[in-house]
């Protein structure tokens, strides 16, 4: 695994988190376009993962929220990217995603737990690919649902 990668996503997350935002155009390739990454990471970030912005509701409350927690997140990441075979690390670092206080809906209306935009990038930076992701959205059953998989309340 290139940590080199990984760490320019971050830095990039972060500085998105501090308000230095690209313009979210109508496709995720024009997206990345305006990141300006190094190549290879445009690439990856380009093909079809299933993880594609956030939930248009709270993307102007999630950049005040990272903002708000960067310390706790920062630890977060880094944690993910040195979790071992050991499931304990994985429960320890879940319970400290599920400490993180709700993100609110810009209205303050709605709240949205923060396990689910954190669980995805845990699971892309565990080097074995374990760690759960975890998201409770309607959207997200049904396709577990229609997927077969099955869901933990």
């Amino acid at each position: 695994m290139d940590y080199r990668r990984i760490h320019e996503v971050c830095d990039r997350i972060i500085a998105l988190a501090q308000g230095q935002s690209p313009a979210i155009s109508v496709d995720l390739a024009s997206t990345i376009a305006t990141m300006g990454l190094a190549r290879s990471v445009a690439r990856a970030a380009a093909k079809q993962t299933g993880f594609v912005n956030a939930y248009r509701v709270y993307r102007n409350s999630l950049r005040g929220w990272c903002s708000a927690n960067i310390k706790e997140l920062r630890t977060i990441v880094a944690t993910a990217e040195r979790l071992a075979s050991n499931d304990q690390a994985r429960f320890d670092l879940a319970k400290k995603v599920d400490s993180l206080p709700e993100i609110p809906s810009p209205s303050g209306e709605r709240q949205m737990a923060a396990a689910n935009v954190i669980t995805s990038l845990v699971a892309c930076l565990d080097p074995r690919h374990r760690f759960p992701i975890i998201n409770g959205e309607q959207g997200v059953t049904r396709r577990l649902s229609r997927l077969g998989l099955a869901i933990i309340t």
